[in-house]
């Protein structure tokens, strides 16, 4: 990951760190929403956390 990071903001660690901390302040019902997609998406249905919704 980090070095996705190094190419998309060369040498610019002010913008690499803001960037970041903008990333942990997603919230987590937003992470849920995108995993529960990504499972119809894929026809994938399977438990990866103890936080898992019941399907």
């Amino acid at each position: 990951m980090n070095s996705l990071l190094n190419l998309a903001f060369k040498d610019n660690e002010e913008e690499k760190k803001q960037y970041i901390e903008q990333q942990k302040e997603i919230i987590n019902e937003y992470f849920e929403e995108i995993k529960t997609y990504l499972y119809y998406a894929n026809n994938i249905i399977s438990r990866i956390g103890s936080n898992d919704n019941d399907w």
